[in-house]
């Protein structure tokens, strides 16, 4: 009976312990858990008991004003506490070992008590007034945040697996992270720091330490770095080059005299202004989005190569030049460029949509209206010139020597490869935009041919800039190599377009492009049925029905001469007709003896007729395909332009950026043009045509031009294989030209099956007896035999090819075939048979 009382006793006693109400001094920290969402106080009784605390897992009791914590020791189970936004100025959790998310952030907290949550991964301690801060024992913590507080010191040796500390706005001088090898993103700004070691944390990837002293930084480790900013400090160096991926840069207001940004590809905003900086290369950061490089002492900006929407390069007092083409400033229209207090700026290039609104910006103060704005960008430093002359006698080179054109000297240039050709005096100019080291040397069209001196050397010498500068004179003197025969000959339209019933001029070209003096015949087939020649100078020694010849004698090597030629093209109502669309062929010979190159002999031009026309326009003269034959041949394309402006054309320059996976750029030969020009080409795609000083009238009468070139199609081409290319025409400073695509089609030729009502009629139709077969004009044609079939196919009839006029009354009365078998092919034609 005693043992049966004292068990009750006991378990009375228990029940009344575990049951006891825990008494909370922070009333509003009371009132938080009775409205805790999940609820707490599960009976509902007002109170929160010991039992109820202990089943609590998260608590959440933010921004109400709680000024402690008191009875936070019961709650043993909470792996989550969010108590930011409050004022409590102490805490201890040594009670609550569970815990893996502490947030007291934005109190009022000086001290605070961690020592035994060895669970805890995220701790926020932010915005507090801490002067210490022990998380030594915490060694499981993945995220620090103890910004802004008054942190003197912060031992995180222990925490190996934090990925993010946040400890910016501080009092810290020392921060040791040798142990924090899996450091991901750091925030130590605004603190003491004098040294920063972060060599053993190669898994940054953000890196923020602005606002400290740190004269040095060595990212050689921290390769995955995409965001740094270590603005505010008193560095004087920053090498980037293993840090490859940063998105974003801020190193502004340091000591920076040079800042390479080569190997930094993937940068889209750069902050580095407020330095000593003279120079910037911008050339490998071509998605660059957003550049500040004010308050330095640059003499030159290029950006060119980058992406920019936003810029701001101000108060360099050094700048006289800024390259800002091919960039998007104007938005909405907001004009995202600034460039204030640089007294020596005097000219900046630009893209034409932002040159109003750049002239209007450089009337508002703080800007210079003395500076020069301007689409054209070609900023020439030097030039190499010179002179090529053809020795024929072998005397020696002298004034009275003709200029040698057929060959192009190549540059080695820092930043790739520059190709140019003399003019047709022989006369060439190589502009150089940059200092650097270059090694040039001349290609000839055919090697075998010439002798150059002075003579290339292998390798080729090399020409250096600014030392060889600025005006660099190379001459050359060629001498011919032998006796070599070879005649090239070209068609072009002079006309600028073809519309039927009008007249049409063309010149026929040819050139001696060998050693010897040539004579021979010219030749040129074209369509008589629907082309009347008007006049020929010089004058046709021969005429067959669709064949012209002019005979030459005397062509001196690289001399040439041409041929002009008009005809009138026949109307639709003419007969044959000809329409907008019909194609005219031409296929121009020389002929000369044996020669040594026998494909340029043959020049065809395949001509669409049209009723309309653009006068800036690139044609290809082959027409828009050719035979799968023909793949690895030359084509030739013209260019031409017309001035349609109301003054004239300074200065005309064409751009055609080649499809070198489809035409060969190293074949590529200009031929000749209606003015004076020079030839250029960059980068092994770009060809530039430069006519300086044209002056190109804009009446009718004058105001139009062309460039012809050839150029080889690569060998790999197959049937079906599409070559597109376009140029851009540029008339001074306006906006380009920009000519329609021209298609050429790898494709054999369709011949077109004979139709017999291209060539006869027959009538009447139907008939009771008597037929007559009437031939269209002049036709070229001659029938063998003629058939009638019955519609089973059998022969019913038969009459010599010479008979125009036929007895069928023997037929009877059905459908019948009439089949004129001829030297063009099989014609037929149905006819019917009545009584």
């Amino acid at each position: 009976m005693k043992k049966i009382i004292f068990l009750g006793i006991f378990l009375f006693l228990s029940t009344i312990t575990y049951a006891q109400i825990i008494n909370f001094t922070d009333a509003n920290f009371k009132t938080a858990l009775l409205n805790h969402n999940p609820v707490i106080d599960t009976n509902g009784d007002g109170e929160i008991t010991v039992q109820e605390a202990e089943l609590v897992a998260s608590l959440r009791v933010t921004g109400l004003n709680i000024s402690n914590l008191d009875g936070i020791e019961y709650f043993t189970s909470i792996t989550r506490l969010w108590a930011f936004r409050n004022n409590l100025t102490s805490l201890d959790l040594a009670n609550n070992i569970k815990l893996r998310d502490l947030n007291v952030s934005s109190n009022k907290l000086k001290n605070i008590n961690i020592s035994t949550n060895v669970e805890l991964r995220e701790l926020n301690v932010a915005v507090n007034a801490l002067t210490n801060l022990n998380v030594s024992n915490n060694i499981n913590l993945l995220n620090i945040n103890c910004n802004f507080n008054e942190l003197i010191s912060l031992d995180v040796t222990k925490n190996k697996s934090i990925g993010a500390l946040k400890c910016s706005i501080n009092k810290i001088k020392i921060l040791n992270l040798l142990n924090n090898g899996q450091l991901r993103d750091l925030s130590c700004s605004n603190n003491e720091l004098t040294n920063l070691d972060i060599t053993k944390n190669p898994n940054l990837t953000q890196l923020i330490c602005s606002s400290n002293r740190l004269t040095t930084l060595d990212l050689t480790n921290n390769i995955n770095l995409s965001n740094i900013i270590c603005s505010n400090n008193q560095l004087t160096t920053l090498a980037l080059t293993n840090t490859v991926n940063p998105s974003g840069l801020n190193c502004s207001n340091n000591q920076l005299k040079t800042l390479d940004i080569s190997a930094n590809p993937n940068l889209a905003t750069l902050n580095c202004d407020r330095n000593q900086l003279t120079n910037l290369d911008f050339s490998a950061n071509t998605i660059l989005a957003n550049l500040n490089c004010s308050f330095n002492t640059l003499e030159r900006l290029d950006t060119r190569n980058c992406s920019l929407i936003t810029i701001n390069f101000g108060n360099n007092p050094n700048l006289t030049t800024a390259f800002l083409t091919q960039q998007k400033f104007l938005s909405n229209p907001e004009l995202r460029l600034s460039f204030q207090n640089c007294p020596s700026l005097n000219f900046i290039c630009i893209d034409q949509e932002y040159i109003t609104p750049v002239n209007n910006l450089l009337t508002t103060p703080g800007y210079f209206s003395s500076v020069n704005v301007s689409t054209q960008c070609a900023e020439v430093l030097y030039n190499i010139s010179g002179s090529i002359k053809y020795d024929s006698d072998n005397n020696g080179c002298d004034a009275s020597d003709i200029g040698f054109s057929n060959l192009k000297f190549v540059l080695q240039s820092p930043t790739g490869f520059i190709e140019t050709f003399p003019n047709n005096s022989g006369a060439y100019n190589t502009p150089i935009h940059d200092n650097g080291d270059y090694f040039m040397f001349p290609l000839f069209e055919n090697p075998t041919y010439f002798n150059i001196d002075p003579a290339p050397s292998f390798p080729p010498l090399p020409i250096s800039f600014p030392k060889d500068g600025p005006n660099l004179i190379k001459d050359f003197c060629i001498t011919p190599n032998g006796i070599h025969n070879d005649i090239e000959v070209s068609i072009i339209p002079v006309s600028a377009g073809t519309p039927p019933g009008f007249d049409s001029e063309y010149s026929i070209t040819y050139k001696n492009n060998g050693t010897s003096i040539q004579s021979g015949n010219i030749t040129l087939d074209y369509m008589q049925d629907v082309l009347t020649l008007v006049s020929s100078n010089p004058t046709v020694v021969s005429s067959t029905s669709n064949k012209l010849s002019w005979s030459f004698s005397n062509l001196r090597p690289l001399e040439s001469r041409d041929i002009n030629i008009v005809f009138n093209l026949n109307k639709p109502t003419d007969n044959p007709a000809l329409n907008s669309g019909d194609v005219l062929s031409f296929e121009a010979t020389a002929t000369a003896g044996i020669d040594e190159t026998p494909n340029n002999n043959i020049a065809v031009f395949n001509q669409t007729v049209v009723n309309s026309y653009d006068p800036n326009d690139k044609i290809c003269l082959e027409g828009d395909t050719i035979e799968p034959k023909d793949v690895g041949s030359y084509l030739h394309y013209m260019i031409r332009f017309e001035n349609k402006g109301t003054a004239n054309a300074i200065n005309i320059r064409i751009e055609d950026v080649i499809d070198v996976t489809k035409l060969d750029i190293e074949s590529f030969i200009p031929l000749q043009a209606s003015h004076p020009y020079t030839t250029l080409v960059k980068d092994k795609k770009e060809i530039e045509f430069i006519f300086s000083n044209i002056n190109l009238p804009f009446d009718d009468a004058n105001n139009d031009g062309y460039v012809l070139f050839k150029i080889r199609t690569k060998d790999n081409l197959v049937e079906g294989d599409t070559i597109d290319n376009t140029a851009a025409i540029f008339f001074d400073f306006n906006f380009p030209i920009i000519t329609d695509v021209e298609t050429v089609t790898v494709k054999k030729k369709v011949v077109a099956e004979p139709s017999f009502t291209d060539y006869f009629t027959l009538s009447p139709n139907p008939t009771k007896g008597n037929l007559t077969l009437t031939p269209k004009g002049n036709t070229d044609i001659n029938i063998q035999f003629i058939l009638i079939m019955d519609i089973g196919g059998n022969p019913v009839g038969y009459f010599p090819g010479t008979l125009r006029n036929f007895n069928v009354s023997y037929l009877f009365a059905n459908n019948y075939f009439m089949q004129l078998h001829t030297d063009k092919g099989l014609l037929s034609t149905q006819f019917i048979k009545i009584n």
